[in-house]
């Protein structure tokens, strides 16, 4: 039953807490680690966080029991690691991928060891430390690049690109998006062209030069909605709004700045969701309405 029901690509969820409890009594930990992971990333793709941890609990549960749940440990110790990111908790991330590729190397998944590595270059960022970031990135590439694994290369690219711009390196961020773009394009990936045409535009922000960003902004917000990347959508949404802001355009400030956060409060994206009402907040107090 469980088969067919992954075969059919319908939602895994209603039957896999039935499936999970039958499981655990018969002491079926490599079937448990299945579906449980199998549960936990539905939950995770409709925005149900607690539900996608509390499978991520079975199936680490269930590798205490059976070692050839291995590969599904690592993958649900990622998992873990991507929600803690997107809360905010980001040492909690950095513990939970760094054991992720540990998992994914002892089982010989070095493309998803790769892949942690991305996300915890990611999340070093997000805790100030760039120069830390960018080693781990440029770990990243070095290792993609001798796997031939193209969008670990171009993952790692950006993120490469993303450091020299927190770090004020203009011109080298630019270098390595304009890189990105090419590898991604290379293998047809439209998310991640939309996404580096934003960084692009962050950059131009940067460097005060408001046409140039609001230019490929709009590249991104075509690409973006073309691909129906709705946080991708709604992080360039708010970065558009916010040089409507400093270019005391505040109507479209506002207008720009809402899309963005209705998207946001949608998909249950907390990053966008908080930078959105703050750039909104600071609209108003700009126009003088501080209630």
């Amino acid at each position: 039953i469980w088969d067919r029901l992954l075969e059919s690509k319908h939602r895994t969820t209603t039957l896999a807490t039935k499936l999970l409890t039958h499981a655990e009594k018969c002491e079926e930990w490599l079937a448990v680690a299945e579906v449980a992971l199998a549960a936990a990333l539905e939950f995770w793709k409709t925005f149900n966080e607690e539900e996608a941890l509390g499978m991520v609990s079975r199936v680490h549960r269930a590798a205490e029991f059976e070692p050839a749940a291995a590969p599904k440990n690592a993958e649900a110790q990622f998992l873990e690691g991507r929600i803690a990111l997107i809360r905010g908790r980001y040492t909690a991330a950095i513990n939970s991928l760094q054991t992720a590729e540990t998992g994914f190397r002892t089982t010989g998944n070095f493309r998803r060891a790769i892949d942690a590595v991305n996300l915890m270059a990611w999340a070093l960022s997000r805790i100030g430390n760039y120069d830390a970031a960018l080693a781990t990135a440029t770990l990243a590439l070095d290792e993609a690049a001798k796997e031939g694994y193209v969008k670990g290369r171009a993952s790692a690219t950006n993120l490469i690109g993303v450091m020299h711009n927190f770090l004020g390196r203009h011109t080298e961020a630019l270098e390595y998006f304009e890189k990105g773009i090419a590898i991604s394009e290379s293998i047809g990936d439209g998310e991640a062209v939309g996404g580096t045409l934003s960084n692009i535009g962050i950059v131009y922000h940067s460097l005060g030069r408001y046409d140039e960003a609001l230019e490929y902004n709009a590249k991104s917000l075509v690409i973006g909605q073309s691909v129906g990347d709705r946080a991708g959508v709604a992080g360039t949404l708010i970065n558009k709004g916010m040089i409507f802001t400093e270019q005391a355009r505040y109507t479209e400030a506002l207008a720009s700045l809402s899309q963005g956060l209705e998207i946001s409060e949608s998909i249950g994206h907390r990053q966008w969701h908080v930078n959105a009402l703050l750039a909104i907040g600071d609209v108003h107090r700009l126009e003088g309405r501080f209630t």
